[in-house]
C-alpha cells in the first residue's frame, strides 16, 4: 500500500508539474503579462545613466530614450533654482513631450564641459492588478556652464512594459539647481 502511495504521489507530481508547464506556456500565449520587477526598472536606470554620462556618442542617448520612452508619455518638470530665484511654487509647471525632453538632454550636454550625472533608483512599486510599476529616481548633476552648478532631479515614474520593454509612460520630476560661489 505504501508503494502504491508514493507511485500515486510521483504521477500526481509529475502531472502537476506537466499541468505547471502547460499553464505557463498557455500564460506567454494568452497574453498574460509578465510581471515588472526591480531588476528590470534598475536595468532601465544603470543603462540610462552609462547613455547619459557617454558623451562621445549622442545616439546612444537618443536610441535610449526613443526606446524607453513611450511616445504619448506625460512628461511634468518643475525646476527651484538658487541663482534666479525661481521656485517651485513660483513658476508653473512645465508639460513637455517625449521629443523636448529627449532635446533637453542631447542639446544641453554640449554646452556644458566637466558633465557628470549620477541616477539611483530608491524606490519602487509594482501594481499586479495593472502591470504598472511606479519607481522614484534620483539624478544628481554636476558641470560646468558658465558657473560650476550642481543639480538634482527626483522623478516618480510610472512604468509598463511594451513589447518586453520597460516604457516610462508618466513622469513627474523636480530640479533643485544650484551654483557655486566664486572665492
Amino acid at each position: 500500500m505504501a508503494m502504491a502511495l508514493k507511485k500515486t504521489a510521483g504521477i500526481l507530481t509529475i502531472t502537476a508539474a506537466a499541468g505547471f508547464i502547460v499553464l505557463q506556456g498557455v500564460n506567454a500565449f494568452a497574453g498574460i503579462a509578465q510581471p515588472i520587477t526591480k531588476d528590470m526598472a534598475r536595468a532601465k536606470t544603470v543603462a540610462f545613466e552609462q547613455a547619459v554620462n557617454d558623451l562621445s556618442d549622442p545616439m546612444t542617448l537618443i536610441s535610449f530614450m526613443h526606446n524607453h520612452i513611450s511616445d504619448d508619455a506625460e512628461i511634468t518638470i518643475t525646476v527651484s533654482n538658487a541663482a534666479t530665484g525661481e521656485t517651485a511654487d513660483k513658476t508653473p509647471p512645465l508639460e513637455i513631450s517625449k521629443e523636448d525632453y529627449i532635446n533637453s538632454f542631447v542639446h544641453a550636454r554640449p554646452l556644458i564641459d566637466y558633465y557628470k550625472a549620477d541616477v539611483k533608483m530608491v524606490d519602487f512599486r509594482y501594481d499586479p492588478k495593472t502591470n504598472k510599476a511606479v519607481t522614484v529616481e534620483i539624478m544628481s548633476e554636476r558641470g560646468v556652464s558658465e558657473r560650476a552648478f550642481n543639480s538634482s532631479t527626483k522623478c516618480i515614474t510610472e512604468h509598463e512594459l511594451r513589447d518586453d520593454v520597460l516604457t516610462s509612460t508618466k513622469a513627474l520630476c523636480h530640479t533643485d539647481i544650484s551654483f557655486e560661489e566664486n572665492i
